[in-house]
């Protein structure tokens, strides 16, 4: 009688446990987001030889432009301003982008001070990840790109910068060129669709 009683509690236990509910991905990806940084507006921008230009969209997320090199011989690329952070945490930056005719190659950085960041190349045609690699005193360097329809691609860089700030660097790059430099010199001027509105920065708990 005592070992039925035995057998019938672990049965108990065991159906208890498979019918706990498991979180979603949704679920645990909101509980490692610390908090959501400000970024300014795209109007703040700077540029190092690169132009940003709105044009025309039927995208219902927001305003679409276009961020070109203007040269082929110097470094490109558009810039945030620098944004105050938590040091040694660690920071996801995300942002949705869209190959052109020219260009499917997108590059995206973190930098403290320089040389200290983190950088990633993606790949907007094949719809993946070339590289990630970080420079000094950087940590725990990851990157993701996700489908979001209609040829846009969401771009996400992660990173625990040696910082008290950084900057966010973004733009056209081009296949071949290395991760820590895609913003150098190309053979060809390019182009890249972005949504500013997109511009994310979190600070998360891996």
């Amino acid at each position: 009688m005592k070992k039925l009683i035995v057998i019938l509690m672990v049965l108990f236990v065991v159906s208890c446990k498979r019918s706990e509910k498991k979180p979603s991905a949704t679920e645990i990806k909101k509980e490692l987001i610390i908090t959501e940084v400000a970024i300014p507006s795209y109007i703040a921008w700077g540029n190092q030889r690169a132009n940003l230009e709105e044009v025309p969209s039927d995208n219902t997320k927001g305003e679409v432009f276009r961020i070109s090199r203007n040269t082929i011989a110097a470094s490109s690329f558009a810039h945030t301003q620098d944004i105050s952070i938590n040091f040694e945490s660690t920071y996801r930056v995300s942002v949705s982008v869209k190959a052109t005719e020219l260009n499917s190659f997108f590059g995206l950085r973190i930098v403290g001070g320089y040389p200290d960041r983190a950088d990633a190349i993606f790949d907007l045609k094949e719809g993946t990840l070339i590289g990630v690699k970080i420079a000094r005193d950087f940590r725990n360097p990851d990157a993701t790109i996700e489908a979001m329809g209609d040829g846009w691609y969401k771009c996400s860089l992660t990173a625990e910068p040696y910082s008290e700030s950084i900057k966010i660097l973004f733009g056209p790059t081009a296949a071949g060129k290395a991760i820590l430099g895609w913003e150098g010199l190309v053979d060809k001027k390019n182009d890249i669709f972005i949504l500013p509105s997109s511009l994310t920065l979190e600070e998360i708990k891996l």
